[in-house]
């Protein structure tokens, strides 16, 4: 049995309930063709979803050979048809809410367990560095996770360890041809320009490809995460609620470090909603920890207070 193989099968040991029909987000590309052999090769049950954005001339006819590929499976195969000008702002985002929601409509009228969508080890080395130069904080730079809930619905990605690489060669051996869009190396979108520019030139410079190395961080970034979740537990107990404010008392047992302040008080936030900024959290950290008294900062349309130690949000801004 190949590595990508057996990352598949152990995939399916842990999270699918036998039971249960689950849904392909299928693109007909290599990530996603590899998936749907692997699920028959596994005798897994299975739907198809296949969102046609409409970008390219030739795609009504690849979502005609995908629906008789299905049939010819056994495959239950569901269409959605996009009309997107190309010349919308936020193209890329718009196209994902899109197909995030008709996943969902077809979960819910279907009941089927999860989305598989065929994200790899490539797309994590680039989501990775796409919040590095966004400037996420630490915990956040973790990029893809095999299982996720995303507006309503359950993701999984079991190739997210295997590369595009592997995957190829894969499909080469079995002699499946998939379809390659284009526009995925589109120079107009973020991750084209990502894909085929910037991460090749990083590889260049560094002469190794550096992936690999991005992926780690990744996963680093993710058991960071999973630690701070036990560390904010004790944090988020302390939270009291009236009708007016949230407010936390952090001036006993106070946190031991600057980076656990700055966790604690940006999960106290996040929590009710507000996104502050690097700055603007470094500012509330620091009247917090030199128990200043009676201080507000004004964070998007709330005011948030300070006094000595204890934190208060109310429940409606300005």
């Amino acid at each position: 049995m190949l590595q990508i193989e057996k990352l598949f099968a152990h995939f399916f040991e842990e999270e699918w309930d036998r039971e249960a029909k689950l849904l392909l987000g299928f693109s007909g590309g290599p990530d996603s063709r590899a998936l749907f052999h692997l699920l028959l090769e596994g005798r897994i049950l299975f739907e198809v979803a296949h969102v046609d954005h409409g970008w390219r001339e030739e795609s009504r006819a690849e979502a005609a050979s995908l629906r008789q590929l299905c049939d010819r499976c056994g495959v239950t195969f569901h269409l959605k048809q996009l009309n997107m000008g190309r010349e919308q702002r936020n193209l890329e985002e718009l196209a994902r809410k899109a197909r995030l929601s008709f996943f969902r409509e077809l979960c819910v009228e279907h009941e089927l367990q999860a989305v598989l969508l065929g994200h790899h080890a490539d797309d994590q080395a680039e989501t990775v560095l796409k919040r590095v130069f966004e400037g996420a904080s630490l915990p956040r730079l973790r990029g893809l996770t095999p299982v996720s809930e995303v507006a309503g619905v359950t993701l999984w990605r079991p190739l997210l360890a295997v590369t595009k690489e592997q995957i190829l060669a894969w499909l080469h051996k079995r002699r499946i041809t998939p379809f390659f869009d284009q526009t995925n190396q589109d120079p107009r979108f973020l991750r084209g320009r990502l894909r085929s520019d910037l991460l090749p030139y990083l590889s260049k410079i560094f002469g190794k490809e550096v992936s690999p190395s991005l992926c780690r961080l990744g996963n680093s970034s993710h058991e960071l995460a999973e630690f701070l979740e036990s560390l904010l537990s004790p944090y988020r107990e302390r939270v009291v609620e009236s009708d007016a404010a949230w407010m936390i008392d952090l001036s006993i047992d106070t946190p031991k470090s600057t980076f656990e302040w700055k966790v604690v008080v940006r999960d106290f936030l996040d929590r009710r909603g507000i996104t502050v900024s690097t700055k603007g959290l470094e500012a509330l950290v620091d009247l917090m920890k030199r128990r200043k008294a009676h201080k507000t900062i004004a964070i998007g349309r709330f005011k948030v207070g300070i006094d000595r130690g204890r934190l208060s949000v109310p429940r409606k801004g300005v």
